[in-house]
């Protein structure tokens, strides 16, 4: 490894350790439960209503909540879980460990065969943004729920969701049986360092919208209308 790779690593990337040692030295050692999730600063979205939720699962989707969590104070609560994190997050866009997810619930399918929105790996940003769309009606069609919609979560939404399934279910979600894929993100990428290893901790990186690569889905996250209940 050659001492300028060295220096930016050094420069841009941090660890889930890392990120989780800032959060409690902006929070104090022992960060309350309100710090931890965030919900002080949040929002303008709903849950899902019981309609949807039972309508949702009948379909195979899980119901998660991920708001206000962002990157570090995720770090931090698996860190004070015993659990891993993070096996390093490209920071060079530092706002990226701040940035807190906005949505109450997501659902989102926990098959891997289901989880990504069909035919999604590479291609850009927008042209996914398109299909999952079009996946969305489908959706709409089979459950009768008109008032829900597919988005590309924002990365903290995304983590989230992996690490909020696996505290319910002890499953990792783009773990085993995911075959190193991808999972596109509004301002990046997120995936395990192994897939077949997820205890080394995920990996989160910046990723230009218009890039795209035959590992890189967009993850079928499906949320409820906001200004519908």
């Amino acid at each position: 490894m050659s001492r300028e790779w060295k220096r930016y690593e050094r420069a841009h990337y941090r660890s889930g350790e890392q990120m989780a040692a800032d959060f409690r030295n902006q929070h104090g050692e022992n960060p309350s439960q309100t710090a931890l999730s965030g919900t002080e600063r949040l929002t303008e979205t709903r849950p899902f209503t019981e309609t949807e939720k039972e309508a949702l699962r009948k379909d195979g989707a899980v119901i998660l909540s991920t708001l206000g969590q962002t990157l570090s104070s995720q770090a931090e609560a698996q860190r004070q879980a015993g659990k891993p994190s993070f096996s390093y997050m490209n920071c060079e866009d530092g706002y990226l460990m701040d940035i807190p997810s906005r949505l109450a619930q997501v659902a989102v399918y926990p098959d891997p065969d289901e989880f990504f929105a069909p035919k999604t790996n590479d291609k850009d940003l927008a042209t996914q943004e398109i299909l999952i769309a079009k996946d969305a009606e489908k959706i709409r069609a089979r459950t009768g729920l008109q008032e829900i919609d597919e988005i590309i979560p924002d990365a903290a939404t995304l983590t989230g969701i992996i690490f909020e399934y696996e505290k319910e279910t002890g499953v990792w979600l783009l773990g085993r049986g995911f075959e190193n894929r991808f999972g596109r993100t509004k301002n990046g990428l997120v995936c395990f360092q192994h897939s077949n290893s997820p205890s080394l901790g995920l990996r989160v990186f910046s990723w230009p919208g218009d890039s795209h690569g035959d590992g890189v889905h967009a993850v079928r996250t499906v949320v409820p209308v906001v200004g519908k209940s």
